[in-house]
């Protein structure tokens, strides 16, 4: 989760701080203007393309000033967001489809985030494209759905 509120701080699913290690959001404050957000979504390191989920636990291993700086040189990260449950007010009662909206409005495209593209027809054909691609997979989603914190269903 990335909360912006002024400046940015951002914690993993198990609640742990960890903005000391990704200077590179700094930034979205600034992008944001002045809104308040929280923001769902994953940080990733990339390597040829390609999510390195390996690369992105040696990466967040670095604490100290100087050795998050080397990291963040030799090993960019991202975050990816896929949905928002802030913006200037709570949204997760919303529809997905309403919190989508919201999070495309926000026009995220930074040096070090995006919002994550998503796709509204043909599922199979999306999964049968990662599958391909050796992507890990796809999340689906109810687009009438709320959101629901901690709930995961199957």
């Amino acid at each position: 989760m990335v909360y912006v509120d002024g400046g940015v701080t951002v914690r993993t699913r198990s609640g742990r701080n960890v903005t000391v290690g990704v200077p590179e959001l700094a930034g979205l404050a600034e992008r944001l203007a002045g809104r308040q957000a929280i923001l769902d979504g994953e940080l990733v390191v990339c390597r040829g393309g390609m999510v390195d989920f390996y690369a992105l636990g040696g990466r967040m291993a670095a604490t100290h000033p100087v050795s998050v700086r080397a990291a963040s040189a030799q090993l960019p990260v991202t975050f990816v967001a896929f949905d928002v449950l802030w913006l200037d007010g709570d949204v997760t009662g919303r529809p997905l489809a309403e919190r989508k909206a919201l999070l495309d409005g926000l026009a995220l495209a930074g040096p070090a985030w995006v919002t994550n593209r998503w796709h509204r027809d043909d599922g199979e054909a999306l999964f049968a494209a990662c599958v391909q691609h050796g992507h890990e997979g796809v999340v689906a989603k109810r687009v009438d759905g709320r959101y629901l914190p901690g709930k995961r269903s199957a």
